[in-house]
């Protein structure tokens, strides 16, 4: 019998959802913090969704309930939250039958272990140190987590490769670290798995989440039989780690019980949740001998709960029945309630008008491309700092890389017993900041991103010796090296260990911050030959040039050098007022080229006898005009590179091709530079030219002309005659021309300005060689650094203001 419904009706109806106003802001806010990763995931199997439909999520409008939640895991989002639908919770275990209260006697141990127990814990792990040093209540920061794959043994061997082939920093980032698969809250997570592993980099929040763990099963959290034993392997020496029992000797000691049979009980009758942070921050041999006991727990003691931290799934020890979960970005709410706990945490008049100003700022389109950035709790910790102390946010990366780190190093100093290199614990921030920034650009001019242990402590080694030039045995100085990068790794996690033996630094963006620092710090202005280090034996601008072609984000990079270049002149008035003068110039002329290529020009004009000696020189002044126009003596490079039809009228014919306003301008500059009797020439120079003088200025010359005896007639007079009058009569020609064309003023620019304004003009120059190398810049970086280059200080803060 045929159905009676056709095909299509007999179709289930698909379900549609759409995201809410907010799930929308947090989608967007986590599309910009990785666009591009995420459009690859999302043009690939299994995910693979239409551009069309990814605009219809983010226009809210309703799309298929699968095509959704691919999208939401893609942004790392929980789907129902961004749905507005009410959250699901995954069903959690019964937990083990409760021993009876009376005459139990392993429930007399648990409840005397935990009165005793708790007490410490709250004391220790209810509250956190900030960067700042303020405490903060731990249970106020909470965690989402992702569920990843396990990472193969087989990508494992094929990754010890990895470091000997070039590689890009999106493949780098997630070194070791399987694929995400769904995002649930962190606590949840800890509830439905007895095994578990955190991952996630340095700052992301680890320690923190372990110890929140720990407090939410002193608050009846979680099943009230879990007994949580926190071991921090931070807080022991290496020799207490490599004792035969120090796991079961830690776990006696941290539940302080009477009798060692009543640990026994305890861990028979599965009542422990063990906690163990920083198993990937302690020596390679250490780790092995920890994996073996653990291993050893797990098979005597297998009804126990374990949480352990790493950086990495990429380890020379492995826990086959461990699940692995990876600490999630903070979303927009979480953004929220950190932020909270910090303003709250400090000594501040009304901490929740601040918050409120903060929260208000993070949605401002000019933070647009720092506000990504504020997903961990270190970087969202430098961004309640920097607010705090100035009310407002950096715009840039960069900005925002340095005064975090500029607070971060000088006062996060944590100490821990196997973290003690004398040297680095002395070095003030300024040490520190240049030690790292060598390290980044080191590692950054041989493209590298993974460096092997020994290599980098060679780098420090060299630093140690060469630098610092610290008196000692070679010997004791490669010890201390390694010494000063375990205080790096421990200390700051500022470089980690990606794979065994293998340094990397732990954020791209700061490393990328710390070798533009080392470029902007070599900066000189009497120097720009200077090599950056004696490590580095290449020459400043051809490190620049590599570094604009090679680094990811090179925009905030070249700003800051603007900026650099900026202020070489600030504290020189009269340089401040020739500057002012350019920009005024070249606001007078009506000329069809870009304005700052204007200025260029009028700059390198008025200059062209500093830049070039052999130009002071001519012996005529159709000399001087064939030497402006025509040689290679008259450096016009930064104009010309500013604007291509510059570039091609002087090319060309410049007399035909240069605009009228130039090249009468140029002409004057030529008739000033040469000898009086060279009027004449110049008069008759622009007649035979058919080039017109402004009428009142023509009628000038001439009869500055007519003051000049006739040396063809009579030598002797006109000898006499220059020799009383050459110095007001030259005088009075300038100002005439000055009144005029508002050109020809005698600067007199002392030698060091002289000096400070030319090493100013190839500054600028290579900016501008930089600013056009790769097509990676921002049309917008371009266009800012081309609309201010070449003005004083004073109009640039005016232009600055205007655009805040």
């Amino acid at each position: 019998m045929k159905s009676f419904l056709s095909a299509d009706m007999a179709q289930p109806a698909k379900q549609l959802l759409k995201a809410t106003p907010d799930g929308i802001k947090q989608a967007k806010l986590a599309w910009l913090a990785s666009a591009n990763q995420i459009m690859r995931n999302l043009e690939s199997a299994p995910y693979f969704i239409s551009q069309t439909t990814i605009h219809h999520f983010f226009e809210g409008q309703p799309i298929e309930s699968q095509d959704f939640q691919k999208i939401c895991i893609a942004l790392g989002l929980k789907w129902r939250e961004i749905a507005g639908l009410p959250q699901k919770t995954r069903p959690i275990p019964p937990p083990p039958a409760a021993p009876p209260r009376v005459n139990s006697p392993l429930r007399a141990i648990a409840d005397s272990v935990k009165e005793r127990l708790y007490g410490k814990l709250k004391e220790r792990y209810s509250q956190i140190t900030l960067l700042n040093h303020r405490l903060a209540p731990t249970s106020g920061v909470e965690f989402d987590v992702y569920r990843v794959s396990r990472v193969s043994r087989e990508t494992y061997l094929d990754l010890t490769e990895f470091v000997n082939h070039p590689h890009q920093r999106a493949e780098v980032e997630r070194l070791g670290l399987g694929e995400r698969q769904d995002r649930l809250g962190g606590l949840q997570a800890v509830q439905t798995s007895p095994r578990l592993i955190l991952l996630g980099p340095s700052g992301s929040g680890k320690t923190t989440f372990l110890s929140r763990v720990a407090i939410a099963c002193t608050q009846g959290e979680f099943p009230e039989h879990w007994i949580p034993v926190y071991i921090c392997l931070h807080d022991f020496p290496d020799a207490t780690l490599e004792s035969p029992n120090f796991l079961r000797t830690t776990i006696q000691q941290i539940l302080d019980t009477e009798e060692n049979k009543h640990t026994e009980y305890l861990l028979n009758a599965g009542q422990l949740f063990i906690l163990i942070d920083g198993m990937d921050e302690v020596p390679l041999t250490i780790r092995r001998h920890l994996q073996y006991q653990i291993r050893s727990l797990l098979q005597r003691y297998y009804k126990n709960r374990f949480l352990l931290t790493c950086r990495t799934q990429i380890t020379e020890y492995t826990f086959p029945t461990f699940e692995y979960i990876e600490l999630a970005e903070f979303n927009r709410s979480q953004v929220q309630k950190f932020a909270d706990v910090w303003f709250t945490a400090q000594n501040i008049e009304k901490p929740q008008t601040i918050l409120k100003q903060f929260l208000a700022e993070l949605d401002l389109p000019k933070y647009e491309k720092v506000v990504p950035l504020f997903n961990t709790p270190l970087f969202l910790s430098f961004a309640c700092w920097i607010f705090q102390d100035l009310k407002k946010l950096p715009k840039r990366p960069f900005d925002f890389y340095e005064q975090g780190l500029d607070r971060f190093l000088e006062q996060w100093n944590l100490v821990y017993p196997r973290f003690q290199s004398y040297i680095y614990q002395t070095l003030d921030k300024t040490h520190k900041l240049k030690l790292l920034s060598l390290l980044s650009s080191l590692i950054f001019q041989k493209q590298e991103l993974l460096v092997e242990y020994d290599v980098m402590c060679q780098h420090l080694y060299n630093y140690v010796t060469e630098v610092l030039q610290i008196p000692a045995h070679p010997q004791e100085l490669l010890k201390e090296s390694q010494q000063v990068l375990q205080s790096i790794e421990g200390q700051h996690g500022l470089i980690i260990e990606k794979l065994p033996n293998i340094m990397a630094f732990g954020n791209h963006g700061i490393q990328e911050y710390l070798t533009s620092e080392l470029i902007l710090d070599h900066f000189k202005a009497d120097d720009l030959d200077a090599v950056i280090n004696p490590f580095i034996k290449v020459q400043w601008q051809e490190y620049l040039l590599f570094a604009v072609n090679h680094l990811e984000n090179v925009n905030d990079l070249l700003l800051r050098l603007k900026k650099k270049i900026d202020y070489l002149l600030v504290t020189d008035p009269k340089i401040q007022i020739f500057l002012s003068w350019v920009n005024q110039k070249s606001l007078l002329v009506k000329v069809p080229y870009k304005p700052s290529a204007v200025r260029a020009f009028y700059f390198s004009q008025a200059l062209a006898r500093i830049f070039e000696p052999k130009l002071a020189r001519p012996l005529d002044f159709s000399h001087a005009v064939d030497r402006v126009l025509r040689s290679s003596l008259h450096d016009r490079t930064l104009a010309c590179e500013l604007d291509e039809k510059l570039d091609q009228a002087f090319r060309r014919y410049p007399l035909r091709n240069l605009d009228y306003d130039l090249l009468i301008d140029l002409v004057l500059d030529c008739l000033l530079g040469t000898f009086a009797n060279d009027l004449g020439l110049f008069i008759t120079f622009m007649q035979d030219r058919q080039l017109k003088l402004d009428p009142d200025l023509r009628a000038a010359l001439n009869r500055f002309k007519e003051q000049i005896p006739d040396a063809t007639q009579d030598r002797s007079k006109y000898q006499k005659w220059w020799q009383a009058n050459n110095k007001i009569w030259t005088r009075n020609l300038r100002l005439v021309i000055i009144e005029s064309r508002n050109i020809g003023y005698d600067w007199q620019f002392s030698k060091a300005q002289q000096e400070l304004l030319k090493q100013y003009y190839e500054a600028n120059k290579l900016l501008v060689s930089c600013l056009y190398s790769n097509k990676k810049i921002s049309p917008d970086v371009i266009q800012e650094i081309e609309e201010t280059l070449i003005l004083s200080v004073a109009e640039l803060e005016s232009r600055y203001d205007d655009h805040t």
